[in-house]
C-alpha cells in the first residue's frame, strides 16, 4: 500500500511538473498529498523502526546524538526560536501586509496567511489524531528514565506535542519562505527565481538540521514537514491562479515582468497601471512613418515603377 501511494505521486507529480497552467498544479498538489499520505502512514505502522520508511531514523538521530557540542547548541536553540510558530505567525502576517500594500488588494496576504495557517492546522491535526510517534527525547527519557544532552537543560528540549510526525517548524518555515519566494519571484529573470530557490532550499534545510540536531524530532519528521508545506504552497498558487490575481503587475511600465507575463494579461498577472497609455505611446507616430517612407531603399521604389504597366508605356 504505501509502495502504491509513492508510486501514484511520484507519477502525479511528474505529470504536474510537465503540464502548465491549473491543471498541472492540481496535479502536483495531489501527488504531493498522495506522497505525504504513504510517508504518514509507512510512520505510523513502522514507528519502532521496523518499517522500511523508518529505517534511517534511530541511525541519524544517534548519529546527531553522538556530535553534540555547547557551541551547536546555542546555534540550534536560535534556530529554534527563529523558526517556532510565534515567530513564523509574525513573519508570515508583515509579508503577507507588505504584498497587499504593494498590490492594493487583501489577496496576497490573505494567500500568505491561509498558505502558512493551512500548513500549520494541518501538521497539527496529522500530530494529534493520525500518526502517534513519541519524539526522539521523549522516547530517550521513556527508556533511561532521564534525558542526556550536554550542557543543556533537558525541559528546553522537549517539545509541548507528545508526537513528532511532521515537524511543525519545518512545515511553517518551508511554508511561509515558499509562498514569500513564489510572489517575489514572479514575473522576474531566471537568475532572480533560481536564487531565491536556493535560499528558500537552505533555509528549510538548516531548520530541518537544527531539530535532528536537538533530538525533538526524526528524519521523516522534517521530509514530512517539507512536503506538507511543499502541498500548500502548490494550493496557493493554485488558488492564485484560480482567481487569476496578478502575483505582479506586467506590461510596459511594470518592469521586468512584461517580458515574462502575456501582453493582454492572464492568470496571475494583469497589465500594469500605464499599460495602456504605454502601449498606445509605442505606436508609431505618422511623422515616423513618414520618415520611414523616406528613408527606404530608391532601389526598391525603381522595382516598383518597372513592374508597374503604365511606366511600362
Amino acid at each position: 500500500m504505501i509502495i502504491a501511494l509513492l508510486v501514484t505521486a511520484l507519477l502525479l507529480c511528474g505529470c504536474g511538473l510537465s503540464t502548465h497552467r491549473r491543471l498541472g498544479k492540481a496535479l502536483l498538489a495531489a501527488g504531493l498529498l498522495m506522497a505525504f499520505t504513504g510517508l504518514a502512514v509507512g510512520v505510523q505502522y513502522g514507528a519502532d523502526g521496523a518499517g522500511w520508511v523508518t529505517g534511517l531514523d534511530a541511525g541519524v538521530a544517534s548519529w546527531f546524538g553522538t556530535h553534540r557540542s555547547y557551541g551547536w547548541d546555542v546555534v540550534a536553540g536560535v534556530i529554534a526560536d527563529i523558526g517556532s510558530p510565534v515567530a513564523t505567525a509574525t513573519i508570515g502576517l508583515g509579508g503577507g501586509l507588505l504584498l497587499s500594500l504593494r498590490a492594493r488588494s487583501v489577496i496576497p496576504g490573505f494567500v500568505v496567511v491561509s498558505t502558512v495557517g493551512g500548513a500549520a492546522f494541518a501538521e497539527t491535526i496529522v500530530k494529534a489524531i493520525v500518526v502517534t510517534r513519541p519524539v526522539p527525547a521523549m522516547l530517550a527519557a521513556r527508556r533511561l528514565g532521564e534525558i542526556e544532552h550536554p550542557r543543556w537543560e533537558p525541559l528546553k528540549l522537549l517539545p509541548t506535542e507528545p508526537n513528532s510526525f511532521p515537524s511543525g517548524h519545518v512545515a511553517g518555515t518551508a511554508a511561509l519562505v515558499g509562498i514569500l519566494a513564489v510572489f517575489i519571484g514572479a514575473g522576474r529573470s531566471r537568475a532572480v527565481r533560481t536564487w531565491l530557490a536556493s535560499l528558500v532550499c537552505v533555509t528549510v534545510l538548516v531548520v530541518a538540521v537544527s531539530r535532528l540536531y536537538l533530538g525533538v524530532h526524526w528524519l521523516t519528521d522534517v521530509i514530512g514537514g517539507m512536503i506538507l508545506a511543499a502541498l500548500f504552497v502548490t494550493l496557493g498558487v493554485y488558488a492564485c491562479g484560480v482567481v487569476q490575481f496578478p502575483i505582479r503587475p506586467c506590461g510596459p511600465g511594470a518592469g521586468a515582468a512584461f517580458k515574462a507575463c502575456p501582453a493582454n494579461g492572464g492568470p496571475c498577472c494583469r497589465p500594469g497601471p500605464n499599460y495602456s497609455s504605454s502601449v498606445t505611446s509605442q505606436r508609431p507616430s505618422p511623422m515616423a512613418q513618414s520618415l520611414d517612407q523616406s528613408e527606404a531603399d530608391p532601389a526598391d521604389d525603381r522595382i516598383g515603377r518597372s513592374a508597374d504597366p503604365r511606366s511600362l508605356g
